[in-house]
């Protein structure tokens, strides 16, 4: 009876060996399987039943990014391709995720910031702490100088490529901000 067992053990623990070696094979020479196949040829996009490298064009689903671009650029393409619908709703949800963190990660920056302020403060009227307050002074007047060179040297060419892409990317620009301040009053 215990051999019985064995054989009949073996031969379904072969049928399993063989099934999973006739699904591989599948999945390497079928182009919709995202298996075996997407390892060895990581540069296919599933579309359809077509497979094949990809070219810079393409809907969002099914692309693979090129390595030569960051995927900064790459979001940016795929979204200037979408319908305005699609990008109104990736603008609005990134917007909204984003006040939402602002909002909270502000309240605890500013819990941290104003209670290391008032410690500081009842150290030094408690003695615990001296303030060369010349120094103090020096120094932030040479930091307020340099951080005023670097800010107006950069601050056209950031303030014409925000104008750029806002000009560019109406509805994304338009939902994400919404949805920031929605994000933002919660």
């Amino acid at each position: 009876m215990d051999n019985i067992l064995h054989n009949l053990f073996l031969r379904t623990q072969n049928k399993e060996r063989v099934r999973r070696s006739q699904h591989d094979e599948l999945a390497v020479q079928h182009p919709r399987s995202h298996g075996i196949r997407s390892f060895i040829e990581p540069n296919i996009a599933f579309q359809g039943d077509h497979a094949g490298p990809i070219q810079g064009a393409g809907d969002v689903q099914g692309t693979v990014r090129p390595h030569h671009v960051s995927w900064k650029e790459w979001i940016v393409r795929e979204m200037e391709k979408a319908t305005p619908a699609k990008q109104m709703v990736v603008g609005g949800m990134s917007g909204w995720a984003s006040g939402y963190m602002c909002a909270k990660v502000g309240r605890v920056a500013a819990i941290a910031v104003g209670g290391s302020i008032i410690l500081l403060q009842v150290a030094i009227y408690q003695g615990f702490v001296q303030v060369n307050w010349t120094r103090l002074e020096r120094r932030l007047e040479d930091t307020r100088r340099k951080i005023n060179e670097q800010t107006l040297d950069n601050l056209p060419t950031l303030a014409e490529n925000l104008r750029e892409f806002a000009r560019r990317h109406f509805f994304l620009t338009g939902s994400f901000l919404a949805g920031f301040f929605i994000g933002f009053a919660m």
